[in-house]
């Protein structure tokens, strides 16, 4: 293999080690609330708040680990139209609706972090598609997760308002 190659290649693998992304944070505010939390690490670190939907905001939180196929799954939609737009800041000029704030970073596997910002109204017709598939694709991959948090919840809540029982004795007569 001549010299030419082998530093073509080097370079090459450098591009991509680069390029490899570890983490992702996507972060959407409506109206001043917090709408959407989602970070999610290749080791399978994960953090949640809420769906991203305008009719119901979701206040749990919930912080853990799940499948390292979760990152990958969602790694994979990350595509050079999506990439395009990293280190870009715009905001709609005539927003209708709510005040939205979107925010997409990438933690790249080199330490380097880049991202985009979006600020447009609920009703608008805005950020571009590859964005907002990326954002349903991640709500999507975390989605499993997320409800599988909730439930766990739930069970909790439900069993405590049984377990005070058990500390409860009937007076004598």
């Amino acid at each position: 293999m001549s010299e030419r190659m082998v530093v073509r290649e080097a370079l090459r693998d450098l591009e991509a080690v680069e390029e490899a992304v570890s983490g992702v944070l996507i972060m959407l505010e409506v109206g001043g609330r917090q709408a959407l939390l989602i970070r999610l690490g290749r080791d399978g670190s994960i953090h949640r708040l809420g769906t991203g939907s305008l009719d119901r905001l979701e206040t749990d939180r919930f912080i853990g680990t799940t499948t390292t196929e979760t990152f990958e799954r969602l790694a994979a939609k990350i595509t050079p139209a999506l990439r395009h737009w990293i280190g870009q800041s715009r905001t709609h000029p005539a927003p209708r609706g709510e005040l939205c704030e979107l925010v997409v970073a990438l933690k790249h596997a080199d330490g380097r972090e880049s991202m985009m910002a979006w600020q447009y109204g609920s009703l608008s017709k805005w950020p571009p598609s590859e964005i907002l598939e990326f954002v349903d694709a991640a709500v999507e991959a975390t989605r499993p997760w997320y409800e599988e948090q909730k439930g766990q919840l739930q069970q909790r809540a439900h069993r405590g308002e049984y377990e005070w029982w058990q500390f409860f004795t009937i007076p004598p007569a």
